[in-house]
């Protein structure tokens, strides 16, 4: 997730996610997909690589993936992502350190995870400081 290497840390933060997705098909009538929802939700936790299963931080995510088929050849969609994908408070800070949320919209060709063209919109809030996040769970 983040080398802390180039800080002067000996370590990789690492995520470990537990959650759980959901996914809705729409098609249309002659029985082709045109449109995927996704629904993911679940709780980051935060360690070191050099000690696994020792959780440092964590917090809630959750977001929605509306998926259009744009084209078939090459295959071409538009990902619209919409909610809380960070949310993570550190140890010793008094608000949510790590926090992404919003909409962003992208344009993915290939097979997935496909190859990200574009981001077409991206709208909201993002706080993720490499650095800082390092120091504190060096501490």
């Amino acid at each position: 997730m983040v080398d802390c290497t180039p800080f002067g840390y000996p370590f990789v933060v690492m995520d470990h996610m537990v959650g759980h997705e959901s996914e809705a098909g729409y098609f249309d009538h002659a029985g082709n997909l045109i449109r995927t929802l996704y629904q993911t939700q679940g709780t980051d936790q935060l360690y070191l690589s050099t000690a696994p299963g020792v959780y440092l931080a964590s917090g809630p995510f959750r977001y929605s993936s509306h998926v259009e088929l744009l084209g078939f050849d090459p295959l071409l969609v538009e990902a619209r992502l919409t909610g809380t994908m960070w949310n993570v408070r550190l140890p010793g800070q008094s608000a949510t350190s790590l926090r992404r949320s919003g909409q962003e919209v992208h344009i993915i060709e290939g097979e997935p995870p496909g190859n990200l063209i574009a981001t077409t919109k991206w709208v909201g809030m993002e706080a993720f400081d490499e650095q800082a996040l390092c120091e504190v769970l060096a501490e």
